[in-house]
């Protein structure tokens, strides 16, 4: 089955960053949103949580980004922060935080995000030949510029947890 029968490609799924140690992970997320915000994307948070447990607060949060690239494509970045035995220290004078920290970046990119050529019958089958003849060389750009993106977005959170380490 060929790309051109997906209306929807993951490029990365659930690429992780962990860190253990000190970090100030507000930081991390400002750096994570102007990296986005750079790139023109339009940003959400879906929700977020905490939990108090005896070996420190559980932090979770999950952030949408959406790219409409062009009239036929649209990136899709969810963000998730998961921050285990949260606990707040003192380093080098200020506040931050020590734990656990995991940063799982998703992107993807969906094709016909307008529904111009449906899912079944004659329009989806011109899309698909369209896809796979005329656009081809298009479509594989835009798979290279998200992934890009995603690398920018993920080395970005990267640069900002290894300060702390």
């Amino acid at each position: 089955m060929g790309k051109e029968k997906q209306l929807k490609l993951t490029i990365f799924k659930d690429a992780q960053l962990t860190v253990k140690g000190v970090f100030d992970i507000f930081k991390v997320r400002e750096e994570i949103a102007r990296t986005i915000q750079e790139r023109k994307y339009f940003m959400i948070e879906k929700g977020n949580s905490v939990r108090v447990l005896p070996e420190g607060k559980e932090y979770e949060a999950e952030f949408n980004a959406f790219k409409k690239v062009d009239n036929y494509v649209k990136f899709v970045l969810t963000i998730k922060f998961l921050i285990r035995n949260f606990n707040e220290v003192e380093y080098e004078g200020k506040v931050l935080g020590s734990g656990i920290a995991t940063i799982s970046f998703t992107s993807e990119m969906e094709k016909d995000y307008k529904s111009k050529f449906g899912q079944i019958g004659f329009k989806n089958f011109i899309r698909e030949l369209m896809e796979k003849y005329l656009i081809k060389d298009k479509l594989l750009a835009r798979e290279g510029q998200l992934y890009k993106e995603t690398v920018d977005i993920m080395n970005a959170a990267k640069n900002v947890l290894e300060m702390h380490i």
